[in-house]
């Protein structure tokens, strides 16, 4: 069964927020038919450096200059 090419698309956001908030996000994603994959992490520590992907698109963005 051929799968179409769609445009897809890989979106990391970090929130803090408490279970009432997260489990009310956690039902939208999970009904929602365009979002195909989802996970959702809880950590003890905020992470606020940089992700590897953002940092990627930064040295790129700086080599074409």
């Amino acid at each position: 069964y051929p799968l179409r090419r769609q445009r897809q698309m890989c979106i990391r956001d970090s929130i803090q927020a408490d279970n009432q908030v997260i489990d009310e996000i956690s039902g939208l994603i999970k009904f929602n038919d365009s979002i195909l994959r989802h996970i959702i992490l809880q950590r003890t520590k905020a992470y606020t450096e940089s992700s590897v992907m953002m940092n990627r698109e930064k040295t790129n963005k700086e080599e074409a200059h």
